[in-house]
């Protein structure tokens, strides 16, 4: 009886099809007062445009909100900074919307997006599957050529890129309107970004003649 220690691996290339948005709002000013008055208001104006398009406050979340203080030549400076999160279902059309939101309503806002799956733990689970179908495929013909065969695993360990305990599928929401008196724009039409999700295992097989 001999062992073989072999890497399996998977891969895949898949369209995303969930976003989290993510608006900051900062105001510098001489007083906290003016600071926070500003930031509140920009924010408060473009909650109130949200929910008007069907975005239920279940899927915003605050990250962020705070004002700092900050003496420099005996003169006071505040910041007060708020930012919040909305998670969705990817929608390139909804996503120009809310640009020309900001654009529109002359907003100071700081916007990024990342993308996601909302099966990310369905398809991790096939990649590992996969990536071990990999790495016993490798061993059986390394096996064959030294005249034995698989007959079992001894040990196997996970690339531990991901906590499978972890692992939660997000549930997709219900759809939403967009800015009334926009144009279509060819944008409109952009598919999601492509995410790399890989698996690899290694794998150590029992040979047997």
């Amino acid at each position: 009886m001999g062992k073989l220690t072999i890497e399996g691996k998977a891969s895949r290339k898949i369209e995303a099809d969930t976003e989290e948005i993510t608006l900051s709002f900062q105001y510098h000013a001489e007083n906290s007062a003016e600071a926070s008055k500003k930031v509140i208001s920009e924010c408060e104006l473009l909650l109130k445009e949200l929910t008007h398009w069907g975005i239920s406050p279940e899927q915003i979340h605050i990250s962020d909100d705070d004002i700092d203080q900050r003496y420099d030549d005996r003169m006071l400076y505040v910041t007060a900074a708020r930012e919040i999160t909305i998670e969705l279902p990817y929608n390139m059309e909804f996503n120009n919307s809310l640009m020309e939101l900001i654009q529109k309503k002359q907003m100071n806002i700081d916007y990024d997006i990342s993308y996601s799956l909302s099966n990310y733990k369905e398809i991790h689970k096939e990649l590992i599957q996969e990536a071990l179908a990999d790495s016993k495929e490798k061993a059986e013909l390394i096996a064959a050529a030294m005249g034995q065969r698989i007959t079992g695993i001894d040990s196997l360990k996970n690339s531990d890129q991901y906590d499978v305990s972890d692992w939660t599928s997000r549930e997709q929401g219900s759809t939403f309107g967009v800015l009334a008196d926009r144009a279509p724009m060819l944008s409109d039409k952009l598919k999601a970004p492509l995410n790399d999700e890989t698996e690899t295992v290694e794998v150590v097989w029992i040979m047997s003649v």
